[in-house]
């Protein structure tokens, strides 16, 4: 276990008599990938110490760090789900889903409502669309709690 792995194993003991506990970790899809940060995240012990991971899956492509690309393909968020459930059980998985993505021409992150305002279509964008086809798929794998991360969350027109 790690420093951070132990004190949290105290902490959250204390907490746990008067709250349920979750974690929000980055999404991956085996046990070493190319996000760093997220080799460093170790889902059976989330899992072990918390009542829920909330799996941040989205992000997939990020400018200008990864080349133009999707911002949560369904390929990805089922292979990461699929890798959680290796490691969690199905109620302790909540998956995030997002609301918006990335205009890369600018390298800046857009609004959902923007990008339909501007009618341009981006294939990183996550489109309402985009976001029912996940939860149609992940649905079929007993997931049944979600999230959603929107850049923007305080527009209603979202």
């Amino acid at each position: 276990a790690t420093i951070l792995e132990k004190w949290l194993s105290e902490f959250l003991g204390e907490l746990r008599l008067d709250f349920k506990l979750s974690i929000a970790a980055y999404a991956k899809n085996q046990e070493q990938v190319s996000n760093e940060l997220a080799n460093r995240q170790r889902y059976e012990f989330f899992c072990s110490e918390f009542d829920e991971i909330w799996l941040m899956t989205y992000d997939y492509s990020i400018p200008p760090w990864t080349g133009i690309g999707e911002l949560a393909p369904l390929k990805w968020v089922n292979e990461v789900v699929d890798y959680t459930l290796t490691k969690c059980e199905l109620s302790q998985v909540r998956v995030g889903l997002a609301a918006y993505g990335y205009d890369w021409s600018t390298n800046k992150t857009i609004s959902e409502l923007d990008a339909l305002k501007s009618g341009v279509d981006n294939q990183s964008i996550e489109y309402l669309s985009k976001r029912k086809e996940k939860v149609k798929a992940l649905k079929e794998k007993g997931i049944m709690k979600y999230f959603i991360w929107s850049l923007g969350m305080f527009d209603q027109a979202l």
